[in-house]
């Protein structure tokens, strides 16, 4: 059974000028070493039933790039 069972992180990427929503997904059956980025629109198409968690994309951000904030240090 090819099916995805959970989202383990999302990103925006452009192509050819189009900003394109991606999920990084788990499959069933597969370990996380296995994950795989997939457009969500054809996710959408090819698991309906498959719920993509709502998540804050910002464009050009990501799971890949950092950019966090240190909250130990965030008063400093």
């Amino acid at each position: 059974d090819h099916y995805p069972v959970m989202v383990v992180g999302s990103r925006v990427t452009k192509r050819e000028g189009i900003f394109i929503p991606q999920s990084l997904i788990q499959w069933k059956n597969k370990s996380l070493d296995d994950v795989t980025w997939e457009d969500n629109e054809v996710l959408r198409g090819q698991f309906p039933d498959f719920i993509l968690e709502d998540k804050d994309i910002s464009l050009g951000g990501g799971i890949d790039r950092g950019g966090g904030v240190d909250i130990n240090n965030a008063d400093e």
